[in-house]
């Protein structure tokens, strides 16, 4: 992690050589860090300024939504302007259909639950298509061929299956990462239906992270942390008892070695592992645990219960086991949680994650007419979003869905600002901070969207909050040739904060000494910023020095 950043930097110098084009195409840019209305290399500059502290942090660049921008935003862009995941999910597939039709011309239009619409042309001679979307959002498809002379035209909406019945929209909520989403072969037909489970399609994205496994033992990295957190829990009593203590609880189990039991389930985990990593938020026995996980609850009850006999336990194994399975299973949803996997819970039972629940169901799609003959449907060029008393009624029996105006929060404090935004029906979404000479601390100086425009109510609204006037620069001491210890001494005495500390090796510097410093000595940034560093592991044993 601490030499992530460094390879950051070189990424965005790599990239830089290369190219500057935007990665979006949304009139309202995801990820335009510095608003000049593309997506590029100077955005991900931009928020290394801001992770870094040496400019001031906004609600633009925190892109994961956890209201601060750090080395996780950073890589988002990178993956975004490099068109590997981040910001915008790829999606593709073929559309079947008769050669003339397809000669003659069909578009593919998504269009979000907040007006985004993105168009994008089929291949006529193959049928494959490509598109890019904006995580956290919901979207409907729809297919159109070009008008014929007399206006004619043949659309075909996409619907998804999910838990036995059929959505609408495709949701991409927080669970992009850098694979495509391959929707397969599709036939052209006024009503396109994927038949893959949703729960299915959407998981897969994430395939390649579980596959992961950098230590090179045989089990996947995710599952190593999952058994280190499975070996913390409390019915393991890894806590040494002295003279005085209370004796160990009666059904308490000895404490767990987690290295032993990897040792000791990874051949289960490699017979096992296309099962293991073949994700999907399918829970067809309603248990909040994913499906795909139930083998390595297998393995893990395998070794476990092998652990336990090689203890010698008093407790009868039959009794131990349901005990230690019981209570493994009863945790790990909430363990799962912290690995960035999906997440899984199914509050109401209906088969349908809530994770994804809030952007499942039917959307009304108008006709795909297409008046001018320009390639795009009628609809996407004049969508917006209709005020009371405006527009088509909802079709019957698909549900309308709910919108409300943003309330105007800038002027208003913080907490106030919350508060109008909650009583309007709207979620809280980032929260940026800038200085400013005119605006008190915590006031709003900036929302999006802006105040007035209609938008769903499960739509998020993010502010920027006034962080005062900002407080004089200081120059950084130069603490190259120190001791780490002197060096972060003197960086916390000027009023700096330690930031990232690597280790490299290096034929000149002795070991422990600070070889560089980023930002550079008397560099003039605000009190509080990271100075990181890169220490001396000494020379490689082949003798040559690390660059």
């Amino acid at each position: 992690m601490k030499t992530l950043f460094k390879l950051l930097l070189l990424a965005v110098v790599a990239f830089a050589a290369t190219s500057t084009a935007s990665a979006g195409t949304l009139a309202d840019a995801v990820g335009d860090v510095n608003g000049d209305g593309v997506v590029n290399v100077l955005d991900i500059q931009a928020a290394i300024a801001q992770a870094l502290q040496t400019a001031p942090g906004s609600a633009l660049a925190d892109i994961d939504g956890n209201s601060q921008v750090d080395i996780a935003d950073v890589q988002n862009l990178i993956n975004t302007t490099l068109g590997t995941g981040g910001l915008l999910q790829r999606i593709k597939g073929v559309l079947s259909a008769p050669a003339a039709t397809l000669q003659a011309g069909i578009t593919l239009a998504a269009v979000s639950q907040d007006g985004d619409q993105v168009v994008v042309t089929v291949d006529p001679d193959t049928g494959a298509f490509s598109i890019k979307l904006p995580v956290r959002k919901v979207w409907s498809f729809v297919f159109a061929t070009v008008p014929d002379a007399n206006g004619n035209q043949e659309t075909g909406t996409v619907q998804f299956t999910i838990a036995g019945t059929t959505s609408a929209v495709l949701p991409l909520a927080d669970l992009s990462q850098c694979d495509v989403l391959d929707v397969g072969t599709l036939t052209f037909a006024p009503v396109i239906t994927i038949t893959t489970d949703l729960r299915d399609l959407l998981a897969r994205i994430n395939k390649q992270d579980l596959l992961a496994d950098a230590d090179g033992n045989g089990i996947p990295d995710f599952l190593d942390k999952l058994i280190d957190r499975v070996a913390a829990l409390p019915i393991f009593n890894c806590s040494a008892t002295t003279e005085g203590e209370p004796p160990m609880p009666p059904m308490s189990l000895p404490c767990v070695d987690a290295a032993a039991i990897k040792n000791l389930i990874k051949g289960c985990v490699a017979d096992n592992l296309a099962s293991i990593t073949d994700v999907s938020l399918v829970d067809a026995n309603g248990n909040h645990i994913p499906d795909f996980l139930e083998p390595f609850l297998g393995c893990l009850r395998d070794g476990v219960k092998t652990w336990l006999q090689q203890q010698g336990i008093s407790i009868p194994m039959d009794q131990a086991m349901s005990f230690a399975m019981n209570a493994i299973t009863q945790h790990l949803p909430e363990l799962l949680g912290a690995l960035h996997l999906p997440r899984l819970t199914d509050t109401n039972g209906d088969g349908i994650p809530d994770q994804i629940r809030p952007g499942v169901g039917p959307l009304h799609i108008p006709p795909a007419m297409d008046v001018n003959g320009d390639g795009i449907p009628d609809f996407l060029q004049h969508r917006h979003h209709p005020q009371p008393g405006e527009g088509e009624p909802p079709v019957e029996g698909e549900p309308e869905v709910q919108t409300a105006a943003v309330p105007d929060v800038v002027g208003l404090t913080l907490e106030d600002a919350k508060t109008a935004i909650a009583a309007a029906g709207f979620p809280v979404g980032a929260i940026g901070h800038l200085f400013s000479d005119t605006v008190p601390v915590d006031q709003v100086i900036a929302q999006r969207p802006e105040a007035g425009k209609t938008i769903p109510v499960n739509a998020p609204i993010s502010i920027v909050v006034s962080a005062g006037v900002a407080p004089a620069p200081v120059a950084i001491p130069n603490v190259v040739g120190l001791s780490q210890a002197d060096a972060e001494t003197a960086i916390t005495a000027a009023g700096f904060k330690v930031g990232l500390v690597g280790q490299f090796h290096d034929a000149t510097v002795a070991v422990g000494l600070v070889i560089r410093q980023f930002p550079p000595a008397d560099t003039l940034v605000p009190p509080g910023a990271p100075v990181n560093v890169a220490i001396s592991l000494g020379p490689k044993t082949d003798g040559t020095a690390t660059p």
